[in-house]
């Protein structure tokens, strides 16, 4: 009668041995996703900032060719046309600049955001993988004390 009970607290305690670790693997991979989105939000501001100056610059690129080609037509750069469309130029400029950062912005909140459900999930993960081995472990021994 021992070596009966003594083989099923064993496989008892192997199953619960087997969920806590279901638990744990599946935390990790929750966190390892965690750790990823936070490191793309972060990358994703940083080409963003490197954009917004790339377009800043081929924004003056742009607006010295406007004065070029205002001069190759005969208006005066120094007129108020001129300066008008260089000024709404530099306002689309600095907008779709606002745009894109915004929209980076945006991009990286949702990750973020996806981030701290991650977390969650790992430590809802973590505590099920435990609570199932507990529960494994407990009926085991109820039903091993029973018989």
């Amino acid at each position: 009668m021992a070596i009966p009970l003594v083989a099923a607290m064993a496989g008892t305690t192997i199953s619960a041995w087997g969920k806590y670790k279901a638990g744990e693997a599946e935390a990790g991979a929750f966190k390892g996703s965690a750790i990823a989105k936070r490191r793309a939000a972060k990358d994703l501001i940083k080409r963003s900032d490197m954009n917004s100056e790339f377009t800043r610059l081929s924004g003056e690129t742009f607006k010295g060719k406007q004065i070029g080609a205002l001069a190759d037509s005969g208006i005066d750069v120094g007129s108020g046309f001129a300066l008008a469309v260089l000024e709404d130029t530099g306002k689309k400029i600095e907008r779709q600049i606002l745009v894109d950062e915004m929209e980076a912005e945006a991009q990286r909140d949702m990750l973020l955001l996806e981030a701290d459900l991650d977390w969650d999930r790992a430590k809802a993960a973590d505590t099920a993988g435990k609570m199932s081995a507990f529960s494994s472990m407990a009926g085991g021994f109820m039903s091993a004390g029973a018989k």
